[in-house]
């Protein structure tokens, strides 16, 4: 993927040509579209080689880069000598799976949505993973939305409070209250929910929700690797 395209994969068309416009004013117009492309793509760290589609994704591949969004973050496997999280990735050009080894996640707190950058990755035993300097920035925080932001079926990161309601819960925030699917006896209060599908009728978990009953600031905050 050329920088143009990946760029316009990430900020689409008409944001793109917003920041080339900008990057030209900034630099008093002493650049052509092409020049300010290539910039604006060295400081997102789209260039270089090595940057390739997960549909290129091969056994024993190194050093690459690869850029994609987040779709679901597995819970923590434990193994007789170690521990890890898959991450479900994906772009334009497929799925793939994203494993982080140890406390490689914590380093990063990815949400369903986020939008990411990976560099220096292997790719072995069907899962991309980090080598030895391996990195991840995250391009764009997901976040968690108000409940307003629920407007047609379609999965959902939000932020509410949980409340008992009659039979059932409740999901209520900012005036709103939508039903949500949730076992008798849970926990009420308010809480980060990611990765539930609303169907026009009720909120319902997917197969990779998760619920943070602590709202951490930065899980709403863009926030780059080092």
């Amino acid at each position: 993927m050329n920088p143009e395209d990946a760029l316009e994969s990430s900020l689409g068309k008409d944001g793109l040509e917003a920041k080339i416009k900008e990057k030209i004013e900034e630099l008093s117009g002493l650049v052509d579209r092409e020049k300010a492309i290539g910039l604006i793509a060295e400081e997102r760290g789209l260039t270089g080689t090595g940057f390739i589609g997960i549909n290129e994704l091969r056994d024993g591949m190194k050093g690459f880069s690869l850029k994609a969004t987040v779709d679901y973050v597995s819970e923590t496997v434990k193994t007789p000598k170690t521990s890890f999280r898959d991450v479900g990735i994906l772009n334009g050009q497929g799925k793939a799976v994203l494993r982080l080894w140890r406390t490689q996640y914590e380093k990063y707190k990815l949400v369903h949505g986020d939008e990411i950058l990976l560099r220096g990755c292997n790719f072995a035993f069907g899962a991309v993973q980090l080598g030895y300097d391996g990195s991840i920035t995250v391009l764009k925080r997901a976040g968690f939305k108000a409940l307003d932001a629920v407007d047609k079926e379609g999965i959902y990161n939000l932020r509410g409070r949980l409340q008992k309601k009659g039979e059932g819960y409740v999901l209520a925030g900012e005036g709103k209250e939508l039903p949500i699917d949730m076992e008798s006896g849970a926990f009420e209060g308010d809480a980060l929910f990611e990765r539930f599908s609303w169907d026009n009728k009720v909120l319902r978990r997917t197969a990779h929700s998760r619920i943070f009953k602590k709202l951490p600031n930065v899980r709403d905050k863009a926030a780059e690797a080092p």
